[in-house]
């Protein structure tokens, strides 16, 4: 390698020159004000550094209007989504921010849903129930009453807009019903409240799942809401399922609710959030 020179930029005859590097932004590509290195066979005359000067400056221009330009198209993507996050940011946000609640009932009440947000709604994972002696959430989301009431226990799961909507058996049995009660479609009143799954017609459309095992008729509820006023309905009458095989699936969000066929504690409580088919609500001894 040839021996090379330090220059240091210090040209007391050309004040011009030693002010246009002492006012250099740190963070753009301009020549080093304390040297310059050079072979050792060429002159470093001050033409070169102006013309070195005149065409970092030019890069510079050219860095600080791409730098406004691309602010401004964030800027103005952001207004025009406003109070929506704009598509630029969206997939750094997680699902409930990516789309957000107001804006998912905009779409449910027009009928047009953003087709980002109906290909992650219909998002359906593998799930892998726990083996032994215990019983799985029904749904994603969060447990919203645990109510014991003569000999039945109600486990009720909300499930969110953003959670996965398919519903799963919490218990391995025989299919021996499945029903559809209800007429009621509530806006303004949770399909869940005082019990309105209880109330027969007058209650809220449902589907109701009825599972026997040893321990007798386990009711899994799929229940609407306004925001949710389909189902669809996998099982069979007739046929066995296993423990966390997938019995149906809720149009956007609304309840699931499991009646038992007798007193039972849980071993979760109410605010906590489990997953279907593989969150354990109850387990018994092996």
């Amino acid at each position: 390698m040839k021996n090379r020179r330090c220059f240091p930029l210090i040209y007391r005859q050309d004040a011009y020159l030693n002010t246009c590097f002492s006012r250099r932004p740190t963070w753009l590509p301009v020549l080093n004000r304390s040297c310059l290195t050079v072979p050792s066979d060429q002159v470093l005359t001050t033409a070169d550094i102006g013309t070195q000067i005149v065409q970092n400056r030019n890069t510079q221009r050219v860095l600080k209007i791409g730098v406004v330009a691309l602010f401004a198209i964030l800027v103005g993507m952001q207004v025009n989504n406003f109070p929506y996050p704009s598509p630029i940011i969206k997939p750094f946000l997680e699902p409930k921010y990516r789309w957000p609640e107001a804006q998912v009932k905009e779409w449910i009440e027009n009928e047009d849903p953003d087709q980002s947000f109906v290909d992650y709604f219909q998002r359906d994972p593998e799930r892998f129930p726990p083996v032994g002696n215990n019983y799985v959430a029904p749904a994603d989301g969060e447990i919203k009453d645990i109510i014991q009431e003569d000999d039945v226990t109600y486990f009720v799961v909300g499930l969110s807009f953003w959670d996965v909507h398919v519903v799963r058996t919490p218990i391995s049995g025989e299919v021996i019903a499945v029903e559809q009660e209800g007429v009621s479609i509530f806006r303004d009143y949770s399909e869940t409240a005082e019990r309105a799954y209880l109330k027969g017609k007058a209650g809220p459309v449902q589907q109701i799942v009825t599972i026997r095992n040893d321990r007798g008729d386990f009711k899994v509820r799929l229940i609407t809401s306004w925001w949710a006023s389909r189902l669809k309905i996998s099982a069979r009458v007739g046929s066995f399922v296993e423990k966390g095989d997938r019995i149906g699936r809720i149009l956007l969000g609304s309840s699931v609710v499991v009646d038992t066929p007798e007193p039972m504690e849980f071993v979760v409580e109410p605010k906590e959030r489990v997953v279907a088919g593989e969150t354990i609500i109850w387990e018994g001894p092996e």
